[in-house]
């Protein structure tokens, strides 16, 4: 339009408007694309003075015509708002019509939190053909929060359309009450396409309820949906630890496991006291035991620290390694001198102790008594006869960067000429650290070349470059489980070429393709996702050199 039509333009509109002249203001703003912006917005302006009953009718027949400029519908949107506000029996009727606007009023009633739109938002969510008016209506129930609408949205958590159910988990984790929370957490059906979103829900919720949900999940005989909690609990961070510290008196020991593994990830102190209180019930389950100590090392907290020196008397030798590693992470004098007075004979239990320490890799300990009395010479017979490679190589590092190189030089020419073999390479994944320092130690023992790692991803890259005689793998890992990383190997490697030994605490599983069991997995199953054998934590030395020993034979 020129200038001088887009003036009479305006004034035509002002003239209808006063005029309450309803028919002739659609009929001229059916041009309302083909003004320039100015115009539009002097429209609208004149549009906002009106009264409600001549600026709705006109501004709900803009909705369908649009402007080509984004902030100019924007502000038709917040003009038909202000109308709407305290005007529910008249946005439900026309949310009830079946018109190009009618997204629009189901959105405004969402925004408006009207609850009085439920009924008709509910009945347009079950008969509308169109997906998505569904889905703004399911947004829309969810904004409003109310309890009513959890029964209208949650029957869409079981629908096979993927769409639906997404939208329906994030309209009930906005709703957040004690009833959708139920809902939700009993939607996890080991499906990884949906289980995350409600996963992630539930962390975004954050009630006391929502988190004792995800606690529950630690246990789910799905390994994604564990690895998946373990990971929101922990990015949630200091907020779920009452419901984490609540969960260590649960009677189930993989609860206690993977709550303590939390625990440790985020660190926070007021979990010290729980963990130490669990570790003076002596629990029988080792695997509780290594995580109660794993955890108080990622702590760090030196109220709590003269109790951890229990650890290395610990018959378990993990746990010994885990207290061991604690005990450094927390050193204070006053721990210095009970180490001190526990090896100061130089006897067999102070070696024992020195290569708990080693093995361990527990540098502040290493550095502080390195110049003291027997230490030296303890440390430097178990580097160079009975530390693996990797732990010896560590501290020749650190000797020589601390100026030490004659006792350096001496550990080196002792080094047996049996550790100097060629060994079959063997690679263990964990996230655990504790749990791989362990694995360096008795795979060096029984005679294998270990490499570690923490990052499955970075194992299974290495195990492309260059295939390994064996892999041992945990199956509950952050990113990548164990059955996930089993399946990206046996894309390149069969199961004789490759030996694969799953190592979990739980006693039956369920992930992977075979989700939609629900079933423990038996051996044909097992060899049907890929991996030889399973062997169960905790394990011993004879149960881990037996494993190994029947795989590399190709008999798992």
């Amino acid at each position: 339009m020129t200038t001088t039509k887009e003036k009479d333009f305006i004034k035509e509109i002002i003239f209808c408007i006063r005029q309450s002249d309803i028919v002739k203001a659609k009929a001229l703003v059916q041009f309302f694309a083909e003004v320039n912006p100015k115009t539009q917005n002097r429209v609208l302006y004149e549009l906002s003075k009106s009264p409600d009953e001549i600026a709705f009718p006109v501004l709900d027949y803009l909705c369908e015509i649009k402007s080509n400029q984004n902030h100019i519908n924007e502000k038709i949107y917040d003009l038909l708002l202000e109308i709407s506000y305290g005007n529910p029996k008249l946005i439900a009727q026309y949310i009830h019509r079946e018109h190009p606007g009618q997204e629009t009023y189901i959105k405004i009633a969402g925004d408006l939190k009207m609850r009085e739109a439920i009924p008709v938002l509910s009945e347009v969510l079950n008969t509308s053909r169109s997906e998505k008016i569904r889905e703004e209506a399911i947004r829309s129930l969810g904004a409003i929060g109310a309890e009513e609408c959890v029964s209208a949205v949650s029957a869409l958590l079981h629908s096979d359309d993927v769409v639906f159910k997404v939208a329906a988990i994030s309209a009930l984790s906005e709703i957040g009450t004690p009833s959708a929370i139920e809902q939700l957490s009993g939607a996890v059906s080991g499906d990884k396409r949906t289980d995350a979103f409600i996963i992630n829900a539930l962390a975004d919720i954050q009630s006391k309820l929502s988190m004792e949900k995800l606690c529950e999940m630690l246990t789910s005989k799905f390994s994604s949906i564990r690895s998946m909690s373990i990971e929101s609990l922990t990015k949630i961070g200091p907020k779920s630890v009452p419901s984490l510290i609540e969960n260590l008196t649960a009677s189930d020991t993989d609860a206690q496991v993977h709550t303590l593994t939390v625990l440790g990830k985020i660190g926070d102190k007021t979990a010290a006291p729980a963990i130490q209180k669990l570790l003076f019930d002596h629990p029988d389950n080792s695997n509780v035991r290594f995580g109660a100590y794993e955890a108080l090392g990622q702590i760090r907290s030196l109220k709590t620290a003269i109790s951890l020196a229990n650890g290395l008397n610990d018959p378990d030798e993990q746990v010994r390694l885990a207290a061991a590693k604690a005990i450094d992470n927390n050193l204070t004098h006053v721990l210095t001198a009970g180490l001190k007075n526990l090896i100061k004979t130089g006897d067999q239990d102070a070696k024992k102790i020195v290569a708990i320490f080693i093995d361990a890799e527990a540098d502040c300990v290493f550095q502080e008594l390195v110049d003291w009395d027997v230490f030296p010479e303890l440390a430097s017979d178990y580097l160079a006869a009975k530390a693996n490679p990797a732990t010896r190589d560590h501290y020749l590092k650190i000797l020589t960067a601390a100026g030490k190189t004659e006792m350096a030089d001496k550990i080196n020419a002792s080094v047996s000429t049996d550790n100097k073999k060629k060994r079959k390479q063997i690679t263990a994944i964990d996230d655990s650290i504790m749990m791989l320092k362990l694995y360096s130690k008795k795979l060096h023992e029984m005679g294998y070349a270990p490499s570690v790692f923490q990052l499955p991803v970075k194992a299974l890259q290495e195990i492309n470059k260059q295939k390994p005689d064996l892999v041992l793998t945990d199956l509950n890992m952050p990113e990548l489980d164990g059955l996930q990383l089993t399946k990206e190997i046996r894309r390149k490697y069969s199961q004789t070429e490759l030996p694969i030994i799953m190592i979990t605490t739980q006693s039956d599983f369920v992930g992977g393709t075979e989700k939609t069991t629900g079933k423990p997995i038996n051996d044909r199953m097992i060899k049907q996702l890929g991996v030889n054998r399973i062997l169960h934590k905790p394990f011993t030395e004879k149960d881990l050199a037996a494993a190994i020993a029947k795989a590399l034979a190709r008999e798992g």
